[in-house]
């Protein structure tokens, strides 16, 4: 991997509250929506750095807590969007 993994981390901008209604309830969800998808498809991306740098930049380019509250929705737009990103 070209990264360490706390530079991976690092590199995640935090989720913003806008568009919350419950706030706490919102952030926390879609925090944990968030970290269960980057987990989930990491092994899939790290090795080929071009690919963990489209993965990063798509996971960034979403920073509302509210939209990561539907997790299949949002992973299944996260990775059409770097498979969108690596043929371009």
């Amino acid at each position: 991997m070209a990264l360490r993994s706390l530079d991976i981390l690092r590199s995640l901008t935090r989720l913003m509250a806008d568009g919350c209604s419950l706030v706490t309830v919102q952030m926390a969800r879609g925090n944990f929506h968030r970290e269960s998808i980057f987990a989930s498809l990491l092994p899939r991306y790290a090795f080929d750095p071009k690919a963990l740098r489209a993965f990063i930049w798509m996971c960034n380019a979403h920073p509302a807590a509210s939209w990561w509250l539907d997790r299949k929705r949002a992973q299944t737009a996260i990775e059409d969007g770097v498979a969108k990103l690596l043929t371009s």
